[in-house]
Order: C-alpha cells, then sequence, then structure tokens
C-alpha cells in the first residue's frame, strides 16, 4: 500500500525535530465502488476527508455526489486503470476539489448535458507556492461535456485551478497526457490550468485516442499546448487571458499535423493567438484574435490560413519558413505590421487590410516571394526586404467581372488580352498575363463571378527583385457577338482599354458588384 508523507514538528529536550507522518490512503472497496457519500465505497467504511489520499480501485465506479461543498474533498486522487470517477447528476453545484494531485490511469467523466443538470466541478486548490497536476497515463481518459452555451452564458462543466502566484508560469497547474490517451472538452471552462499534451492521435485509426476542445472557454492562465499530436480538433472556443501583459501564447502547436483550429475567438494580451511551429497540413480558419503581440505565428509546411480576422496586434499575421495558402483574412489597427511573411513563397487570396496606424507596415516581406490574387494591399503599402524566393517579391492578380448594359445580345463574349501598348500578344503565342479569356455572359450580361473558377482573372502591378514597382499593363476588353461558326470571330460590339486600379479589390469576391460596366450601342 502506498502512503503519502509530510513532516510535523516534535519539540524534544529544547529542540524541534521533524518526524515524519503519513496519511493513510483510503481506497474504493474493490467491488464496484459506489457514491462517494456512501461509507461503504471506501475500504474501512470512512468517507475521505480533506487530508486524505484518495485511491478508485481498478475497475471500481466511484460517484461524486457532495453538492454545495466549497472545500477540498482529499489530498491526492489516484484513479487505477479501468476506474471511473463521474459525478451525479443534481441540481446546484457539485465541487470536487483536490490540494494535491491527481494521477488517472482510468477515467473520469464530467456529464452535464441535460437542461435539469447543475453545475459539476473538478478543481486542483494546492496551497500557494505549490504545484499541482492532473496526469493522464495510457489509457487513461479525461471526458468533460455540459450543456451548449452562447453568448455570455456560463458553462456548467468547470475544470479550474488558481492561476499562479505572482504570475510565477514554475507555479502553474498543469493537465498532462502522452500517448494513447482520450481528451474530449465539450461545452465547458478552463481556468488557470495549461494543457500540455504530447503525441496523441485523433485520427480516428485507435478508439483509445482522442483529442477535441470544443465550445470551451479557457481563461486566465488557461492555455493549450499541443507536441506531435495529430488531426486535434480546436473548435468554437474562447481564450480569454485577463492579464495585464501578455506573457505566454494562448494556442501553441509542436511538430503537429492536420490540426483544425476553427471559429475560436482570442482576446489577449497573450504572445500569439496561435503559435504553430514545424506544422504540417494544419488549417485555421475563421478565427478571431484580438490583442496580442502576434495574432498568428506560423511555421511549417502546407498551412491553410483562411478567413481570420486579426485586430489590433503588434503584428497581425506572421509566417516564416511557411509553405500553403493565406485565404480571406484580415488584419487591422495592428500597431508593427500586417501581414509579414519571411523565408518563403506563398499565394494570397482574398486577403484584405482595415484601418492601420502610420507606423505600421501593412506587409512586410523579408526573403520572401508572394502572388497576391484579390489582395486589397497597395504597392506603396508593401515592404521588402532581402533577396526573393522567385524572380519577383510581389505578383498581382485582379479580378475582373463585367457588366453589359445597353443592347444586349442572346450570346455575348468578353475577351481580355494584353493591349499593343504594353506589348500585346506575340503571334501564335497565349497571353501569360490573362486567364479565362474569353468568358461568356449570361442573359443578364453579367460574366462569371469568382467562385465559379471561370472569372476573368489579369495580371496587376509588381515588385521585381530591385525592388522597384513595375506599373500594371493595359488590356484590350472586347464584347463580341457570339457565332455558330467558330472559324469566323462575331462581331465586335465594344473594345475599350482597361488598365487594373486598387479599387478593382472584390472585398467581398462574390458579391454580384461589377469590376467594369459597359454599355453597348
Amino acid at each position: 500500500m502506498r502512503h503519502t508523507g509530510f513532516l510535523i514538528p516534535v519539540p524534544l529536550a529544547g529542540c524541534l525535530l521533524l518526524v515524519a507522518a503519513h496519511a493513510a490512503e483510503i481506497h474504493s472497496n474493490g467491488a464496484g465502488g459506489g457514491n462517494w457519500s456512501d461509507p461503504a465505497t471506501w475500504v474501512g467504511s470512512r468517507i475521505p476527508n480533506p487530508s486524505d489520499p484518495v485511491v478508485i480501485a481498478m475497475r471500481d465506479k466511484v460517484t461524486f455526489d457532495l453538492p454545495g461543498l466549497d472545500t477540498p474533498s482529499c489530498a491526492t486522487l489516484q484513479i487505477d486503470p479501468e476506474g471511473v470517477l463521474t459525478y451525479r447528476r443534481l441540481p446546484g453545484r457539485l465541487s470536487l476539489i483536490v490540494t494535491g494531485s491527481i494521477r488517472s490511469y482510468g477515467t473520469i467523466k464530467l456529464e452535464a448535458t441535460t437542461p435539469d443538470a447543475g453545475i459539476l466541478e473538478l478543481r486542483l486548490d494546492p496551497p500557494t507556492g505549490t504545484v499541482a497536476e492532473i496526469i493522464l497515463y495510457e489509457q487513461a481518459g479525461l471526458l468533460a461535456y455540459g450543456r451548449e452555451t452562447t453568448g455570455s452564458n456560463v458553462p456548467n462543466i468547470l475544470l479550474t485551478a488558481p492561476d499562479p502566484a505572482e504570475g510565477n508560469p514554475a507555479q502553474q497547474s498543469v493537465v498532462r497526457a502522452e500517448g494513447r490517451v482520450q481528451i474530449d472538452i465539450q461545452n465547458a471552462y478552463s481556468r488557470g490550468l495549461a494543457w500540455m499534451i504530447s503525441g496523441v492521435d485523433n485520427t480516428g485509426n485507435d478508439p483509445l485516442q482522442r483529442l477535441n476542445f470544443i465550445n470551451t472557454r479557457f481563461e486566465g492562465w488557461s492555455r493549450l499546448v499541443l507536441r506531435k499530436c495529430d488531426t486535434t480538433t480546436i473548435r468554437r472556443n474562447t481564450f480569454r487571458s485577463l492579464q495585464d501583459k501578455p506573457g505566454f501564447d494562448a494556442i501553441y502547436l509542436i511538430a503537429c499535423s492536420l490540426t483544425q483550429l476553427r471559429d475560436n475567438t482570442i482576446i489577449g494580451p497573450y504572445l500569439n493567438g496561435i503559435r504553430a511551429e514545424s506544422d504540417t497540413d494544419g488549417a485555421a480558419e475563421g478565427n478571431e484574435i484580438l490583442a496580442c503581440t502576434q495574432g498568428i505565428n506560423w511555421s511549417g509546411k502546407q498551412a491553410m490560413l483562411k478567413r481570420n480576422q486579426v485586430r489590433q496586434c503588434d503584428t497581425g499575421i506572421l509566417m516564416v519558413d511557411a509553405s500553403g495558402v493565406l485565404e480571406a483574412c484580415k488584419v487591422e489597427s495592428c500597431s508593427t505590421a500586417g501581414y509579414r511573411l519571411v523565408n518563403l513563397s506563398l499565394q494570397m487570396t482574398d486577403c484584405g487590410l482595415g484601418a492601420m496606424p502610420t507606423s505600421a507596415v501593412p506587409a512586410k516581406l523579408e526573403n520572401a516571394s508572394v502572388t497576391m490574387l484579390n489582395c486589397g494591399i497597395a504597392d506603396d503599402q508593401v515592404n521588402c526586404s532581402g533577396k526573393p524566393r522567385l524572380p519577383d517579391f510581389v505578383e498581382t492578380m485582379m479580378y475582373v467581372v463585367v457588366k453589359l448594359s445597353g443592347k444586349i445580345p442572346p450570346e455575348a463574349e468578353v475577351h481580355m488580352q494584353t493591349a499593343p501598348v504594353s506589348g500585346g500578344v506575340p503571334a501564335g503565342k497565349a497571353d501569360l498575363n490573362v486567364r479565362n479569356s474569353p468568358v461568356r455572359t449570361n442573359a443578364d450580361g453579367w460574366t462569371p463571378l469568382p467562385a465559379s473558377m471561370r472569372a476573368l482573372t489579369v495580371r496587376s502591378w509588381r515588385i521585381g527583385s530591385d525592388g522597384k514597382v513595375a506599373r500594371p499593363p493595359f488590356y484590350d476588353l472586347m464584347v463580341r457577338e457570339v457565332t455558330t461558326d467558330p472559324a469566323k470571330p462575331g462581331r465586335i460590339l465594344k473594345q475599350e482599354l482597361a488598365e487594373p486600379r486598387d479599387q478593382w479589390f472584390r472585398p467581398t469576391p462574390n458579391t454580384r458588384e461589377a469590376t467594369v460596366e459597359i454599355t453597348l450601342p
């Protein structure tokens, strides 16, 4: 039998002698368990008191059922393999409070999903200056399922610990897990706990591995640190620092793969709202990040960063040694830089800028090459340094949506090609400045929108390896009748000279707004 020892002072002959004293472990009965409040659940028929180390024996299920208490339930808690700790569904609040650490080889389950369920809490409450942990060993599980909440409603599943005294990270309580464990936290609240998880495979290949954080509030020092985890789901959570100054990251991924970060809200100050290091195939989509040193800080392969909104950070989105796609993101009110791209080559699509202070660099490229397709960034908002990865630092492309008015024929085509004034198109060669030309208009006289994948697309300005801006080419834009004989081009109904402009940027690409309007005679 294991014992937990502590020292008590004993006076002896004018001096103080420290003598080891031991608190005996309280074990569940080994006969299936029972309710925590029932003496028959425990060996010796004694309910645990705050100073007792407690062990839930193998295959026992102990149900915590002491409502309304805000005092410690035990000193430490161990759950043996196949043991289960669960909570009784009662109105009010059930708080299981442990002043030391929890070590689990079994399952901890808090479930309160029904409308009549009360509040269930698992709390670490170590003495000031000490550290407590929840450690999940192989085949252990921590499962928390509360009622779904919206707006300011308070979750009814609480996983808490005090924030570290004087902001000392060495005194923070931690949830630790590695390998074959199940962690599934949904519609819950976490305060003061750093979740440090390694090597969990959430692909579904192993039923004994799971890693999900969904619709949960993380406050204070509570944060996620994941290392070498696969296919983790982190969705619809809220992170709120409540600190005076940044000291850690809200979400930190290290050598993870296929992580799904979707629709989270992160309110700093944090060092990084989302940080990914040596990541592979991860996706950060639909996240809103506010008041961090860096909103998103990403390095790794095949990143998919889409629809993220970053505001009031020092740097909005930082990508270093990364590949992948940056799509439909927006940064605004960032004091140092909006987009900072370092040592990479990638495509930005449909990205934009909000209001930025004059001291900030909207887009900063360092040893990088970027293709910008329909991005709301002007050439004088880009700062380039070092050497580009491709021939140019920046190449820009713009969508062209044409609306015809006037006397519209039943069928018409819109052609775009590089105008002779900008060098034209060599005989027998393709026009490398234009994609998808010609396109047919619909019955209302509109050319395709970008979502169709057939929208007219043209090259605009670029920044060469010397850092100088090359202005956009001019284009001949022609409207032709459609004929039944492909050997006979249709009659030109209208021809204009067009030059791409910053105003061609489409903040919402697929709204029915014309880039160019042409009135036919």
